[in-house]
């Protein structure tokens, strides 16, 4: 190898090293950028900032449209009026889910050749205690009825 290859590859080496340090700084000043902008800063006094860190303009462009889109923390009342919205969209679903359900389980239930003879023995048993409290206590009742 000849010194100039060995010179080259130093200063490539150097160039790279250099470009290194230039992105961890930027990055470092992103970082610290999106911090201040949580805490409240303005944009205005953010840009200032990256200014004096000796950033170039492109970069803080680019830095100041990726914490331009940083959303503001929840407020209490953000929080309840989402968690309302929330549940009454649950509610919705799940009464019409729920009386689906029931109708289904009824329709299946009162189809039944079992349910419809209970049904029917129910139906007779309460016949004949009326039919029984009619004639007994009340036999003018029976008496009104034309035949």
């Amino acid at each position: 190898m000849t010194f100039d290859t060995i010179y080259g590859m130093i200063m490539n080496m150097n160039q790279l090293k250099a470009l290194i340090v230039e992105e961890m700084r930027i990055a470092r000043a992103s970082r610290v950028a999106k911090a201040k902008k949580r805490d409240g800063e303005s944009d205005d006094k953010i840009a200032t900032w990256l200014k004096e860190q000796g950033i170039d303009k492109g970069v803080i462009n680019n830095i100041m449209r990726q914490i331009k889109h940083m959303t503001e923390e929840l407020t209490k009342t953000d929080k309840a009026e989402i968690k309302s919205m929330i549940s009454k969209e649950l509610d919705k679903s799940l009464k019409k889910e729920l009386k689906k359900a029931l109708e289904d389980e009824i329709s299946k239930a009162l189809n039944s050749k079992a349910t419809k003879e209970e049904i029917g023995e129910i139906t007779k048993k309460v016949i004949k205690r009326l039919y029984k409290d009619l004639s007994f206590h009340h036999p003018y009742i029976i008496d009104r009825i034309k035949v």
